[in-house]
């Protein structure tokens, strides 16, 4: 995982204008550093370039892990699917 270019995300001029937000603007400032993250972890994994559950499956069953194939690899998509921990989209 890489990390932000600067050193420090927040200064110490910023820091001291958050301390002193209230309870509405700390809400709102953490909500759009969750959406500025989140945007960020799309756009990274974005860039892994298709790695999705069917190049895992595909390594599963091609042998590439001692002791997982076919119907291994098949029930853990499956249990992936059902848990919703991804969509049908992968």
């Amino acid at each position: 995982m890489k990390l932000r270019e600067t050193k420090n995300m927040i200064n110490r001029e910023r820091y001291k204008e958050i301390k002193k937000y209230d309870h509405r603007q700390l809400e709102e400032f953490l909500r759009a550093l969750y959406h500025q993250a989140f945007n960020d972890g799309q756009e990274s994994a974005a860039k892994q370039g298709g790695k999705g559950i069917e190049t895992l499956i595909n390594a599963l069953n091609s042998g590439e892990c001692k002791g997982v194939k076919g119907a291994t690899a098949t029930k853990i998509r499956e249990f992936a699917l059902e848990k919703g921990l991804i969509s049908c989209e992968q």
